[in-house]
């Protein structure tokens, strides 16, 4: 409630508004108040495709539309990252990205054949094609990373009215695509909400490989949906230097600023750093998953309980389905429960932000049902870790590196 209180976040018929604070300026140390909303559910597979319709943008602005698994048995990376879409300041190009333990090689995937995107760039070396986090001759926890086509992010991005984004993680045929569409190219199958089927969609901008000898499936698990917007961080400040933002903040207050700086006192500059998604529908195939996978979606991941078919469409919430409308086509109270208030800590993208739930039509289940059967499990998230965890001392390491200047709801 504090943040539908503040006008931070707000559903309507075909659209949700996930925002930011733009109206006060803060003190040192004080974090610009943000959203972060993440699925109560955990996938192990899944084709998740969003249209959206405005991304957060600007200096001193990083948004992201990512999964990623942890509890408290298995901490971040254990369980995985896959970054959807990521993008920082003024960017024209969003990232796509895994984030991983010891042992997810890429090197063998080629630009122009496997995926029609590019590589982005090591510290040491031509392409980030290690996913490890802490991968030598990279960036710090840069992961295996692609960049996406021209203007898949930012001011143009949103002046043209966004566009879509497919996310396929298929660990049945071994590997993760992801495609992107201005608004209005979207291919028939996806814009009509029928039966998508990627193998008419051409070739992905980005493409990885899991196998057993290079990535194993088993270091994308129990992953959950997140949208979020954080300030500055680990890549905000990292790339603050080269952005253009330094010679802006001099040219709009007389002198340069860092991040930080421009971030607190800018509050009126970040009116356009919101998510606004006019749908996320998310796929799922028939039977079974390899072994020793789990259950391709895991409900109320970390809760327990059993839940039939109408019950999880009730609780599924976390998704920003379809037209969002309450059950029974009322627009009643979209988010229902608490919405809790949490200090920003976007440890490797692991804290919980905001939690809500959202009630979704007949129609939107229908559609989740489309691309093949849902299953349903009574039992939690089974322990199926192969790749070795990192240790306390690496994970703390990339924790507080991962920290931004935000105070996310």
């Amino acid at each position: 409630k504090d943040a539908e209180a503040a006008g931070l976040i707000k559903a309507s018929d075909g659209n949700v508004y996930i925002g930011s604070d733009h109206t006060r300026s803060l003190e040192a140390g004080q974090g610009r108040k943000s959203i972060r909303i993440h699925s109560r559910n955990a996938y192990n597979a899944g084709l998740f495709i969003a249209k959206i319709k405005h991304a957060p943008a600007g200096c001193g602005v990083w948004p992201a539309f990512w999964l990623f698994g942890e509890d408290a048995e298995h901490p971040w990376p254990t369980w995985g990252e896959y970054d959807i879409i990521e993008s920082v300041h003024n960017n024209t190009r969003s990232s796509t990205t895994l984030h991983t333990s010891d042992i997810c090689r890429q090197e063998m995937i080629m630009e122009g054949q496997d995926f029609s995107g590019v590589w982005q760039e090591g510290s040491k070396k031509p392409h980030a094609d290690l996913c490890d986090y802490d991968a030598p001759d990279q960036y710090d926890n840069q992961g295996c990373s692609q960049r996406a086509p021209e203007g898949s992010f930012g001011w143009d991005f949103n002046a043209k009215q966004g566009g879509t984004w497919a996310a396929e993680w298929d660990p049945d045929h071994g590997y993760i695509r992801t495609w992107f569409w201005p608004a209005g190219s979207e291919p028939a199958d996806v814009s009509s909400k029928g039966v998508p089927n990627p193998s008419w969609w051409g070739r992905p901008f980005s493409y990885f490989l899991l196998d057993a000898s290079s990535c194993p499936l088993t270091h994308f698990q129990n992953m959950r949906i997140v949208f979020n917007i954080d300030f500055c961080g680990d890549m905000g400040e990292g790339t603050w230097q080269w952005s253009g933002c330094p010679e802006l903040s001099k040219a709009r207050t007389g002198s340069e600023m860092t991040c930080e700086q421009w971030v607190a006192s800018q509050p009126e500059y970040f009116s356009e750093a919101y998510w606004s998604i006019e749908r996320l529908d998310v796929y799922q195939r028939e039977g079974p998953l390899p072994s020793p996978l789990g259950e391709r979606i895991e409900l109320n991941f970390g809760r327990g309980g059993e839940f039939k078919l109408l019950e999880w469409a009730k609780e599924f919430i976390w998704i920003l389905t379809g037209t969002l409308i309450a059950a029974g086509g009322a627009m009643g109270a979209v988010f229902v429960g608490r919405v809790e208030r949490r200090i920003q800590s976007r440890t490797p993208h692991g804290e919980v932000g905001t939690n809500a739930n959202v009630n979704v039509t007949e129609e939107a289940i229908a559609e989740f049902r489309a691309w093949r059967g849902l299953r349903t499990s009574s039992n939690r998230p089974r322990p199926l870790i192969e790749a070795s965890p990192p240790s306390p001392a690496r994970r703390a390491m990339a924790s507080s590196d991962r920290r931004g200047n935000a105070n996310q709801i």
